[in-house]
């Protein structure tokens, strides 16, 4: 029997992992129909997606509280479908706000109803590092969260609700470092996968690299480009005249870190895979006042950085606005530069750790993510 389904993401990190949650569920429960918001990964995987995900592509407090009255509207579009299909499963992936958002809005729309669909949201709340009343409202509102992080689960009271860890998609790729040697490039450099953040890292990084050029001739880099931002990074490293040092390709992030010494990157899913690749580096990234200010209040780690925070080490420099400018990145990147050999060295040691830790099974995550679906769904 054909079952009908719900999911949405909002982001390009979360439309790849949604896509391969797709996969999952097909595997495991069989015929599937799939309706809601994704990008193209979850529409090459089947979806029928009604709203462009580029909607959700927001930085921040005061982006989002900007964009409030406009995702209302798109939650109001998107629980009339969910009502309209009458899908078994509602799954939200990541975008977390706007999910939980969506998610009390419908179980408001069907209270008293006969027909509950399932809620189940994949990527838990950072609630380990701030927003911690995050935690209650996951608990009440969703019926099964699945974590990537094995120090998750056990931070939910798990007598509300159905919690998971299932590992995380980096261990689907096979453990890959290269020695120093034999790296192509000197650098990666990642100014992040939305829009926004490329117009607000992307020229600070381009700068700092003119500057490193000085000091260290021949430099070489590669930057990694999603597809809908390829012309725009194009475009900016073509007007600092920078083409031949930096090569802008469309390929997967770990595939341009196997090639190169170091990395400078804008915090997110990129540092975890730096680290699994056994690349040192620098990471930033830049906060609105208000932004900044929210996160002083809030924010309750002394690093945002992934591998740091699950290895509990502290290998990669973290530059936040306001202390981020260009000669603040320049000497730590220098400072990488300097001591490169060993930095490298003590990476290359962490990966197999760090993976061994990401992994929920003997499996890789596609496959005990099928596991964990025909168990719980």
């Amino acid at each position: 029997m054909t079952r009908r389904l719900f999911i949405l993401a909002g982001e390009a990190s979360g439309d790849v992992l949604a896509a391969q949650l797709m996969h999952a569920v097909g595997k495991a429960k069989g015929s599937v129909v799939w309706s809601g918001m994704g990008g193209p990964h979850m529409k090459e995987a089947g979806l029928t997606s009604s709203e462009e995900m580029g909607q959700l592509s927001i930085i921040g407090i005061s982006d989002a509280l900007a964009a409030l009255p406009r995702l209302y509207r798109l939650a109001d579009r998107l629980i009339d479908q969910i009502l309209d299909t009458r899908p078994d499963i509602v799954f939200t992936v990541d975008s977390k706000a706007f999910s939980v958002h969506v998610a009390k809005r419908l179980r408001k729309r069907l209270s008293g109803e006969a027909w509950q669909p399932q809620l189940i949201h994949m990527v838990a709340p950072t609630i380990w590092a701030w927003g911690e009343w995050r935690k209650k409202v996951f608990e009440q509102t969703f019926d099964v969260l699945l974590c990537l992080f094995p120090f998750e689960p056990e931070l939910f009271d798990q007598t509300q609700l159905q919690v998971k860890f299932i590992g995380h998609p980096q261990t689907d790729l096979p453990l890959q470092t290269t020695p120093i040697g034999s790296c192509s490039y000197d650098f990666t450099v990642m100014p992040g996968s939305r829009r926004i953040e490329v117009i607000y890292h992307l020229p600070l990084m381009l700068t700092v690299l003119k500057k490193l050029q000085d000091k260290y001739s021949r430099l070489s880099v590669i930057l990694p480009a999603v597809p809908h931002l390829h012309g725009m990074i194009s475009e900016q490293v073509s007007a600092a005249g920078l083409d031949q040092m930096v090569a802008v390709l469309q390929i997967p992030a770990r595939q341009a870190l196997n090639q190169s010494k170091a990395v400078i990157a804008a915090s997110g899913t990129a540092t975890l895979e730096a680290a699994l690749s056994g690349v040192p580096g620098v990471v930033i990234y830049h906060l609105t006042p208000l932004n900044r200010l929210f996160t002083k209040l809030f924010y309750k780690r002394a690093t945002p950085v992934l591998p740091d925070l699950i290895m509990n080490s502290r290998h990669y420099p973290f530059l936040l606005s306001p202390k981020l400018n260009a000669d603040a990145l320049y000497y730590e990147a220098a400072q990488l530069m300097d001591d490169l050999e060993q930095r490298h060295a003590d990476m290359q040691a962490q990966a197999k750790q760090l993976y061994n830790k990401l992994q929920a099974g003997e499996g890789q995550f596609s496959e005990n993510l099928v596991t964990c679906l025909k168990s719980m769904l």
